[in-house]
């Protein structure tokens, strides 16, 4: 095992990361105000029909290509990647529901610690089909015509010897069932071009859809629908939402989301950071001040790699971590104990360790510019 020498980060260190972290979060108080319709519509994993879809032409077109060459006999599925939080798992169910009926439609969650242990997959696919028996002789037994998406298959590898096992396992059950059942799988794309990096993936597939970023008036739409469908009113600069023009929509979200990414998840997150009051049926909103990313500065080269390999496997324990790491437990503890001070890393109470989802992006942009990813 290997022990880093990197310098370890001192108490202002971690007063200034917590600074900036609160800088981007939005407003606890605010938050807690807000109806829980409200917030789940905008920070949660609302199920978007299509009267809430907007834009994604192009990916639902290459969806109903590779959906036709699969009716017309075609092995194989799909992958569906993107940034984290680009919209991967609702373009996945968008697509199934659009050429596949409900009852036929299954949907594998990510492991919440993340796993490359087949039998565990193969368990969690007999539970999601409530069935007994080998895997492929329930893929081969489904209806005809259905659909499994698969998601964040990142969540069944990780960058080890034994990493790949379930991958290679999906691919073996493709080629067995791809004939009956269509694979909707998505992923992270510097996770998916790592892997098929090490490990050749992509022939799997009869398509790869990237889910690109949106423009700043696709991104107006969408906030504006959910927003509209509970019912609330905002107030922009003391002018109530009713009394503002089209052009005075565009201009606030221009300021709003005006050093964006395009990123759905992002834009919806900046949204609810906009809002700096709830008064009883109104929000107040206002657009966030400018952020200095300068504090990530003060995170250590090692520390930078550790939330390199979170942005590539989204979620760990420590068993995995060190693993990976190959670390000096010990030193592995003290960086995940200020990670942790510093308002970056959270862990839940089962052990598992993820980023800050409002700090990710930040961190993403910082990991590439240092060429840890």
């Amino acid at each position: 095992k290997r022990r880093s020498l990197e310098k370890e980060i001192d108490h202002s260190d971690v007063d200034r990361l917590l600074e900036f972290v609160e800088s981007v979060s939005p407003q606890p108080e605010v938050v807690n105000q807000l109806p829980f319709y409200y917030k789940h519509i905008f920070l949660g994993k609302p199920v978007i029909t299509k009267d809430f879809w907007i834009g994604r032409q192009e990916e639902l077109l290459q969806g109903s290509k590779a959906l036709k060459r699969f009716n017309s006999g075609h092995l194989g599925g799909i992958a569906i990647v993107g940034e984290p939080g680009s919209g991967k798992t609702a373009l996945s169910r968008y697509i199934a529901n659009r050429h596949f009926e409900k009852q036929r439609i299954y949907q594998l969650n990510p492991p919440e610690e993340g796993a490359i242990d087949v039998d565990y997959f193969h368990h969690r696919l007999k539970e999601l089909f409530e069935k007994q028996g080998s895997v492929e002789h329930i893929l081969q037994g489904l209806p005809s015509k259905s659909a499994l998406i698969l998601d964040d298959i990142g969540s069944w590898w990780e960058r080890s010897t034994e990493g790949f096992k379930v991958i290679n396992d999906i691919f073996d059950l493709l080629k067995q069932a791809g004939d009956n059942c269509f694979f909707i799988v998505n992923a992270d794309n510097r996770t998916f071009q790592l892997m098929n990096d090490i490990q050749p993936i992509e022939h799997n597939f009869l398509d790869i859809i990237h889910c690109m970023p949106y423009d700043i008036e696709s991104l107006k739409q969408i906030v504006l629908m959910r927003h509209r469908s509970t019912g609330l009113k905002f107030q922009y600069h003391d002018k109530d939402e009713e009394q503002m023009s089209q052009w005075q929509l565009a201009r606030m979200f221009t300021q709003i989301y005006k050093n964006g990414s395009g990123n759905i998840s992002l834009a919806l997150q900046r949204w609810i950071q906009s809002i700096t009051a709830v008064n009883e049926e109104n929000l107040i909103i206002d657009h966030p001040s400018t952020v200095s990313e300068k504090a990530l500065d003060h995170l250590n080269l090692d520390q930078l790699t550790f939330c390199a390999q979170l942005l590539l496997h989204r979620r760990l324990k420590r068993d995995r971590l060190i693993r990976i790491f190959e670390m000096d437990a010990g030193y592995l503890d003290d960086q995940i104990r200020t990670l942790k001070r510093s308002g970056i890393l959270v862990e839940k109470s089962n052990g598992v360790f993820y980023l800050n989802t409002d700090v990710q992006p930040f961190l993403l942009q910082k990991t590439i510019e240092k060429g840890l990813i």
